[in-house]
């Protein structure tokens, strides 16, 4: 994507990359979080959503009903993205020098995708034609990642490796004072890192001695942090290929920061998540998962409000949030709650 069509695309702040579901790893399903999806929908004019393998559908069906998914799945500001790229760590080995092979692992895209809609069938178990409209509406809005995205993954990866030894020993400060569950003294920590091509990589530190770490576990945290610096490289590739701003593990953030400082707080979909809540907070407003549970959210209802002038004149509005006074943002607030409280009512989802 160049420039000029990057451009076309509009703020980067008005569209969103990201899912509304974790996955529990331990049987494969996931949990939806209804609130996430509301908010993206009424904050940003793009929402580009990261679905895992389409298990959210029959969620979506369930909880909003057939007819709203379908509705929801027919705007021009919705995406699907299905597509999976990620870095990954090849038959590592724990020796003196801490030795690893790491590569870029992509799914098969077409292959992966005709299982998941085939899956999809079974679970819902629909009759034909009204299976058909929602696999058509599905399969219009999907994207995925360009080709050349496995490239700049691999190379951006180990550029970091040889060329950002600040920004990996911040993430190695941050895991080990995860794992150690207490504050630690980075001072006698040794760390340097040779990439020797073919994706081998060997890592000399002194970790397991300095903090008495089992050396099979400093090895594994010594991974665990080459791979979330390829997974922090992931979500910048997301933001440059999308042109859309996405989210942040609080291990990313300061991680972030020291690999690209120029970039302020103000891009972060969290902090634009943030001020709406605390403009919710002010407004006694309830809160949208719960209510979406509770089958009380008319999506359809949403789904036009959120290109209404109102709505888009809010989120312009939300991005200045900060720099009001608490009695400017209570005046500014006063008709949001009636505005928003437009798709919230009874019983629905039961189509």
């Amino acid at each position: 994507m160049n420039s000029s069509e990057t451009n076309k695309l509009g703020d980067i702040r008005s569209r969103n990359f990201s899912t509304c579901a974790d996955i529990i790893w331990s049987n494969r399903e996931v949990v939806v979080n209804y609130g996430e999806l509301l908010e993206k929908l009424i904050l940003f004019d793009k929402y580009i959503f990261q679905s895992i393998r389409l298990k959210e559908i029959p969620h979506f069906i369930e909880v909003f009903g057939y007819d709203a998914t379908l509705e929801l799945f027919s705007l021009d500001s919705i995406d699907l993205h299905h597509d999976h790229i990620s870095m990954a760590s090849m038959n590592s080995q724990s020796k003196r020098n801490f030795s690893y092979t790491f590569n870029v692992v992509r799914s098969e895209h077409e292959s992966t995708l005709s299982k998941d809609i085939a899956k999809l069938k079974n679970t819902l178990e629909f009759e034909t034609a009204k299976f058909k409209s929602l696999e058509t509406k599905l399969l219009s809005k999907v994207v995925k990642y360009p080709k050349y995205i496995e490239r700049e993954l691999y190379t951006a990866f180990f550029c970091d490796l040889t060329t950002k030894l600040p920004v990996i020993e911040t993430a190695l400060k941050l895991k080990l004072k995860e794992h150690l569950k207490t504050n630690i003294d980075p001072s006698g920590i040794e760390l340097s890192i040779d990439v020797l091509g073919a994706g081998k990589v060997e890592v000399e530190t002194n970790i397991n001695v300095l903090f008495k770490i089992d050396t099979q576990v400093a090895h594994n945290l010594i991974e665990s942090v080459l791979l979330a610096i390829g997974g922090l490289n992931q979500r910048i590739l997301q933001m440059k290929v999308y042109n859309a701003i996405t989210c942040f593990s609080d291990l990313d953030m300061p991680v972030f920061d020291e690999k690209l400082g120029f970039i302020e707080d103000s891009l972060s979909p969290d902090s634009q998540i943030r001020r709406f809540h605390q403009v919710l907070t002010i407004k006694d407003f309830p809160d949208l998962n719960e209510a979406a549970k509770n089958k009380s959210i008319d999506l359809i209802k949403l789904i036009k409000l959120r290109d209404s002038r109102e709505i888009e004149e809010f989120r312009k509005w939300l991005w200045n949030l900060d720099s009001m006074s608490d009695s400017e943002m209570k005046e500014q607030v006063a008709g949001i709650k009636s505005t928003l409280s437009n798709f919230i009512h009874g019983s629905v989802g039961k189509n």
